[in-house]
């Protein structure tokens, strides 16, 4: 009887001890399954977590070069959009009597010559400053004649410049007393605005007779001055006797990123511009800091003329 059930045990621990090992290799297998499993879903997710996205630093705003206000004059030379929300006035048919210019897309320019002349209107905007006599030179030694749009303060601030302008025979824009656009906000205070630059014309000229009738608005025809719409006031301007001028060609002096262009760069945007046109209203800019503009006029000419273009200053009105 001892025996039997001694061996009853020993089947019996031999039965534990198996079924011990079964269950312990279970255990190991079920565990490294999961933790396969789990280490594959965190890789998966890992790769489909989005990475933070990287940390941008802005470039510095170029400030303006009269006011904070940003002076961005910007109509497409050969296919001008007009500003959102506006609507310019079309060009039309055949100028009337008297009428020396007319609105193409959204800018107003001089009406072209019926035959067909290519003509080259070189204008300045801005200015005087202290580097007017370096730009008079050039345009002296080539028997170029250029308009100048001035503005009120800086005649103010170089007379002399001014006066040298008007003595050599340039033809002379009024461009705003401040050149701020906060305040242009009203016909009334645009008007007065070019009345005070005319006097500071006179004074600077001492020609007391002097009343000058073109004008270019600061920034250009269209857009807003501090949320009032330019071309509000464009029937009012023309009632008071002037005559306004926009662009269609220019050297890219004035736009954001002017400082780091070299002068071929600014040679190819300027012959960009030209495209089919048979008449230009050359857009650039008489400041200190405008030495590129300066460096390209003799070339700017040349190219021109060899080109067949003959050189006006913006026609008054008549």
């Amino acid at each position: 009887m001892r025996r039997l059930s001694y061996e009853h045990r020993k089947k019996r621990r031999m039965i534990v001890t198996a079924c011990c090992i079964v269950l312990v290799v279970a255990l190991v297998v079920g565990t490294c399954t999961i933790l396969f499993a789990n280490g594959g879903e965190r890789a998966a997710f890992s790769q489909q977590t989005p990475q933070p996205a990287p940390i941008f630093t802005l470039e510095p705003t170029p400030e303006a070069v009269l006011t904070p206000s940003p002076v961005v004059e910007t109509p497409t030379p050969s296919n001008p959009a007009t500003p959102e929300g506006e609507t310019a006035t079309p060009a039309p048919s055949q100028a009337a009597d008297g009428e020396v210019a007319h609105f193409s897309g959204a800018m107003r320019l001089p009406i072209p010559d019926a035959d067909g002349t290519k003509v080259a209107y070189i204008t300045f905007d801005d200015g005087p400053s202290t580097k007017t006599p370096e730009l008079l030179d050039i345009l002296d030694r080539y028997g170029v004649k250029a308009t100048f749009f001035m503005v009120g303060t800086m005649i103010d601030d170089y007379p002399n410049q001014a006066k040298a302008i008007y003595e050599r025979g340039h033809a002379l824009g009024l461009h705003s007393y401040t050149h701020k656009y906060k305040q242009l906000d009203s016909l009334d205070k645009f008007l007065a605005e070019m009345e005070k630059t005319n006097e500071s014309l006179r004074k600077a000229t001492g020609d007391e007779s002097l009343n000058v009738k073109v004008i270019r608005f600061p920034g250009g025809s269209m857009g807003k001055y501090n949320g009032v719409a330019k071309k509000n006031y464009h029937q009012g301007v023309l009632d008071a006797g002037y005559e306004f001028y926009d662009w269609n060609s220019l050297n890219g002096d004035a736009e954001p990123d002017a400082k780091t262009k070299s002068v071929e760069d600014m040679k190819q945007e300027f012959i960009n511009t030209i495209g089919g046109n048979q008449e230009l209203v050359i857009l650039m800019h008489d400041l200190d800091n405008k030495g590129k503009t300066r460096e390209m006029l003799p070339w700017m000419i040349e190219y021109l003329k060899e080109k067949g273009f003959e050189f006006r200053t913006l026609p008054e009105p008549q």
